[in-house]
């Protein structure tokens, strides 16, 4: 253990590792919050995807840290080691895997107009096909046939016999 603890890149692998969840942390955080609906929280993991952007071409709060106390006074008595044998995280890989996976969370709109009122409108009617409250036998059927919609704006796969479960209970 104490070797790891001494290695300049195991160390600063823990320190991307603390900064990207302190992100996702974040993030976490905010879409639990009382007021969060689906738009706000399409702007929530556009700010994260932001956050790793900027990660990607500058330190983090905890590699930066970790890089002044390797080289700082106090630290000089370790002897911090560039160990050939544990090999660094592919840094920008990994960066770009994370911005990858979360850019899969945000909605589909590519078919939904730019201008924001026309994308809530479209966004809310789209959520009204999954409220029970707003049905009636007819309104039912059209919601079953804006599913397809549905599944791609929120990357979600609903089988129209669930969907038609889902209606009847």
């Amino acid at each position: 253990m104490a070797k790891r603890l001494s290695n300049k890149s195991f160390m600063r692998d823990l320190a991307l590792m603390i900064d990207i969840l302190e992100e996702i942390s974040l993030l976490s955080d905010a879409l639990q919050g009382r007021c969060v609906n689906v738009l706000r929280a399409e702007q929530l993991i556009k700010t994260t995807i932001k956050a790793f952007e900027f990660l990607k071409e500058n330190s983090g709060t905890y590699e930066k840290i970790i890089n002044e106390t390797i080289s700082s006074k106090e630290f000089q008595r370790i002897d911090f080691v560039e160990d050939n044998r544990y090999v660094s995280l592919p840094r920008q890989e990994l960066l770009n895997a994370v911005i990858s996976n979360m850019r899969l969370r945000l909605m589909d709109c590519d078919g939904i107009s730019n201008n924001i009122q026309d994308k809530n409108h479209k966004i809310h009617e789209l959520v009204r096909i999954v409220n029970p409250d707003s049905w009636n036998v007819e309104e039912a059927k059209d919601a079953e046939e804006k599913l397809p919609e549905f599944c791609k704006v929120f990357r979600h796969e609903i089988s129209v016999n669930d969907f038609r479960d889902y209606v009847e209970n």
